[in-house]
């Protein structure tokens, strides 16, 4: 699904014509997004403009932002996490460029009059905005840890352990 966006772009003409795309683009053609994800149901908001700065240099900004659906790691339940992504890009032409720049701006190195998959770059960008770990902000929106490890919960890892040789150490003082 893509709302008036194309799938492959030439980011030159982009930044040399000043001109903006905005539009949705489906989760579900993004196989390693979707590797990564409980729930993809939805889409990806993107806008994004070139432009040339006083150098001359070829630039793509923009943002992008999308709802998907992970595990919660404190509860195993799912929930939804919100990417909300800036696109500052650098066009270059090879990597000797890129390695000469000294702006903040992230290269994305492509050919002049080359058409650059914008669906990858977008996937790409969505897979850098998830949390290495995720889990509901407040620890309150969890499961309750019985529902996570069964009903029997112990004070400690060791706590079993010590049952076991306290009740060995009370069979021994019988005998």
């Amino acid at each position: 699904m893509s709302a008036g966006l194309q799938r492959r772009i030439d980011p030159w003409t982009l930044a040399r014509q000043g001109g903006q795309l905005q539009g949705e683009i489906g989760l579900e053609g993004m196989a390693r997004l979707l590797e990564l994800l409980a729930g993809w149901e939805g889409c990806c908001h993107l806008a994004l403009s070139g432009s040339l700065d006083d150098e001359g240099q070829a630039h793509l900004t923009g943002r992008l932002h999308a709802v998907v659906g992970m595990v919660c790691q404190r509860c195993l339940e799912q929930l939804p996490v919100a990417i909300d992504t800036a696109l500052d890009f650098t066009l270059v032409a090879d990597e000797a460029t890129a390695a000469a720049l000294t702006s903040r701006a992230e290269t994305l190195v492509t050919e002049p009059g080359a058409l650059l998959d914008l669906w990858a770059l977008v996937e790409d960008e969505l897979i850098l905005g998830l949390p290495l770990v995720a889990r509901h902000a407040d620890q309150s929106n969890c499961a309750p840890q019985e529902r996570c490890f069964g009903s029997v919960l112990a004070a400690s890892p060791f706590a079993a352990l010590h049952e076991l040789v306290a009740n060995e150490s009370s069979d021994n003082s019988k005998e």
